[in-house]
């Protein structure tokens, strides 16, 4: 008896450009982290895993709003610099 593999057709979605958003990136950087709470990478993969999730960490330093705080904000609105 043979079994006949019909393959169903995928429907072939209208041609937009994927967006991706910081909160996107965000989320695979999550997913990382799960995954490797719950031991899902071998330890051959752990080296590919840890460089993609250092680079996506570090994107995500460069790209992400800086946030101010306070007293940043009351410097800035008094024209003060800061001076290292």
């Amino acid at each position: 008896m043979t079994e006949d593999n019909k393959e169903i057709p995928m429907p072939i979605p209208p041609e937009e450009p994927v967006e991706l958003q910081l909160g996107d990136i965000r989320f695979c950087k999550t997913i990382i982290e799960i995954a490797t709470d719950r031991g899902a990478w071998k330890a051959d993969e752990l080296g590919t895993v840890g460089h993609v999730y250092n680079k996506i960490t570090l994107w995500l330093l460069q790209n992400e709003p800086k946030v101010k705080t306070q007293a940043e904000e009351t410097s800035e609105a008094q024209g003060e610099t800061k001076n290292d």
